[in-house]
């Protein structure tokens, strides 16, 4: 349908179907897709949009940015990212944004912003898409958790290797160097007194280094 060649009814009633069309191909689209004008008032908002903050279509009429930001910093720092992308009429690509939902859940959002106009007006508007990668944020965090276990698991073993290598090793070589003795020297109670308070306290440096040991090994909570 050609809307110049059409009746003010008609041209009404194609608009509206063409409005109805493109709220359906929005509320499809598995992202949150939103406008607002430079001021912070809403134009509109899809579905995913609409979840997040658990309102309806009618809820955001005659709202602002305002009525939806979770604090004054972040209303500042969405107003700054509006008014750069107006003023420099580029698209702005946000990495991260967190913003808790309205069951106070946190989300994060990877965001593009996008300068815009209707046609046939001249108040500028910004057009945002997000997507949700909450989840992708979790199992990325997951992944350096894991890492960061690794490491220091492997710190452990590295500390349990140098302890069985060097610490284990110098009192085992000293009671054993004592035991020679005994088996082959005629000794005094005094002497065998003076050998048994050696190795008293050879093994209570072996005990010290066991417990260290079997911290290393222990799993950790």
């Amino acid at each position: 349908m050609d809307p110049k060649n059409q009746s003010a009814e008609d041209l009404k009633l194609w608009l509206m179907r063409s409005e109805t069309m493109l709220k359906m191909i929005l509320d499809l689209i598995p992202l949150s897709i939103y406008a607002r004008y430079e001021n912070g008032d809403y134009i509109f908002g899809n579905h995913v949009f609409l979840n997040h903050y658990g309102i309806t279509a009618e809820d955001l009429k005659n709202k602002n940015l305002r009525d939806y930001v979770r604090s004054p910093e972040e209303f500042e720092i969405l107003t700054m990212q509006d008014q750069h992308v107006i003023t420099s009429g580029e698209k702005l690509f946000v990495s991260e944004f967190k913003q808790a939902d309205h069951e106070g859940m946190i989300k994060s959002w990877r965001i593009i912003k996008v300068p815009f106009t209707f046609e046939g007006q001249e108040r500028k508007a910004i057009l945002g898409i997000a997507e949700n990668i909450t989840e992708r944020k979790k199992y990325e965090e997951e992944i350096i958790d894991m890492s960061n276990t690794i490491a220091a698991r492997n710190r452990d073993l590295e500390k349990f290797s140098f302890l069985v290598s060097h610490e284990l090793r110098g009192p085992l070589t000293n009671i054993m160097g004592f035991s020679e003795l005994v088996d082959n020297m005629h000794l005094e109670q005094a002497d065998i007194s003076t050998f048994l308070a050696g190795i008293k306290d050879f093994l209570t440096k072996l005990d010290t280094i066991i417990r260290v040991l079997n911290d290393l090994i222990e799993p950790k909570a």
